[in-house]
């Protein structure tokens, strides 16, 4: 389904979550997700990424209001057992969508930056989680 201001949200995602996780840009783990899930880490364990839906922005892009235009931006995070691992994974992460920036343009989504600095640990029962943030933002032309 192509992406539209209706779709905006959903679709954005769909079409992320579909380049992470199939074809030439996948990731080393299919546990990719739309939140992070307690039921989900306890049966697949980790590494874990999830793609949060994306905060959508949208302006008048011209004088005459006939063009639009979307600011969107997606929270990711990567979730591993060594903050070794975790900082691999997200730099994969980062990698799959800059490299392929062209094939997400092609479902009008272009990548305009990558924003990489926040790293946090948490305890789960006995194991440390190391967590990795990315902050992707995109402009959707319609």
């Amino acid at each position: 389904m192509a992406i539209t201001l209706a779709t905006i949200s959903d679709q954005a995602w769909t079409t992320l979550r579909n380049h992470l996780t199939s074809g030439t840009y996948a990731l080393s783990t299919s546990n990719v997700h739309g939140s992070y899930n307690d039921k989900l880490i306890g049966e697949e364990g980790y590494p874990q990424v999830t793609i949060y839906k994306p905060k959508v922005t949208t302006k008048a892009a011209n004088m005459d209001l006939s063009f639009t235009q979307s600011d969107v931006q997606f929270l990711i995070e990567v979730f591993h057992l060594s903050g070794e691992s975790a900082g691999t994974l997200a730099d994969e992460v980062h990698n799959k969508i800059w490299s392929g920036r062209s094939s997400l343009a092609d479902s009008k989504l272009f990548v305009t930056d990558i924003d990489r600095d926040v790293q946090d640990i948490f305890t789960e029962g006995s194991k440390t989680i190391h967590v990795h943030q990315l902050i992707v933002n995109f402009v959707f032309n319609e």
